[in-house]
């Protein structure tokens, strides 16, 4: 999925910034994804970028940031998804990260399905994790 609009990988990047920050430690594997998804989005503007994380290191909101979320369900979707693979990075999901993701999937609609996005995001991180130890010697 590559998302060409500026506006909305700015809605992308702030939930996601939001997420990595939620329990106030930037961990090293939540920094690779939160690169990772951003990359997915092709060409960001620097700019853009600069300014969102600024916005963010304030006291912000998380229920106006995705109220501001447009309202299309497959954006709404990856950006949930991608929230789920940053609070899973660092192989915990925090309290902190837990309220963020509850809170921007019933704002999205999507509250009787996080679970599932959770979830998907364990599977993912364990067969992320089993792939890194093929990449060392036994």
């Amino acid at each position: 999925m590559i998302l060409d609009d500026q506006i909305m990988a700015y809605h992308l990047m702030r939930c996601l910034i939001l997420t990595a920050m939620a329990d106030s430690v930037l961990a090293e594997a939540e920094s690779e994804v939160l690169e990772h998804s951003v990359r997915v989005l092709g060409q960001i503007d620097p700019e853009l970028w600069e300014r969102t994380w600024a916005e963010l290191r304030q006291d912000v909101d998380p229920s106006l940031v995705f109220a501001e979320v447009p309202e299309d369900m497959r954006l709404r979707r990856f950006i949930l998804r991608e929230m789920a693979m940053i609070a899973i990075a660092d192989g915990q999901y925090h309290a902190q990260e837990e309220r963020l993701i509850t809170l921007a999937a019933e704002s999205f609609g999507l509250g009787q399905e996080v679970e599932r996005f959770v979830a998907w995001a364990h599977g993912a991180q364990a067969i992320f994790e089993e792939g890194e130890a093929l990449l060392s010697p036994t």
